[in-house]
């Protein structure tokens, strides 16, 4: 509306007059034309109350340490006790969450599986390895962490955990006592 305003009138303020008429307008806001990426659906994580009922499994990647050769940190939560299962890891590959995964069947198989969107769980192989455990596979909405929100939580916990863990092996390091 202003590329069509401004070239033929001019005043004070034409620009916020403008867009306070737009921002007002029913009609202009009705066909306002969406720059918003449309996300998936929306859904309700199901509430759990026995331990193994569902366990969640996500990613934290970044640990570029010197001499660390893991660069990932992949965390299982139990969502009825809370309790996290950690396993540093190289890569982020379906085999690598197997793995980790079979340690955990050792003590007792979820019955459902709460992931994102990587490709690692949605891959044919990662599939094929929880039918045959006979679990159920829960995906997150496309672009929306907060659906897996209590290993999100966990997620930062043990991010800040790792940092004070290090800053203070620096600090001894250095002869420093903070």
């Amino acid at each position: 509306m202003l590329k069509l305003i401004s070239p033929i009138y001019y005043w004070k303020d034409i620009i916020l007059d403008i867009s306070n008429f737009v921002r007002c307008c029913e009609t202009c806001q009705l066909n306002k034309k969406s720059t918003q990426k449309k996300y998936g659906l929306l859904q309700e994580v199901p509430v759990v109350e026995e331990p193994f009922e569902m366990i969640s499994l996500d990613t934290v990647g970044g640990f570029n340490y010197h001499n660390s050769q893991k660069k990932y940190l992949h965390i299982v939560l139990d969502h009825a006790t809370r309790y996290a299962w950690t396993f540093p890891s190289k890569s982020v590959t379906s085999e690598t969450y197997t793995n980790c995964l079979k340690q955990i069947f050792s003590i007792q198989c979820p019955k459902q599986l709460l992931s994102d969107r990587n490709a690692a769980f949605t891959s044919s192989k990662f599939k094929k390895f929880l039918k045959h455990h006979n679990i159920r596979q829960l995906l997150t909405s496309a672009n929306r962490p907060q659906c897996n929100g209590k290993n999100e939580r966990v997620n930062q916990t043990l991010v800040a955990k790792l940092r004070c863990k290090k800053l203070i092996q620096l600090q001894k390091l250095l002869g420093q006592n903070y």
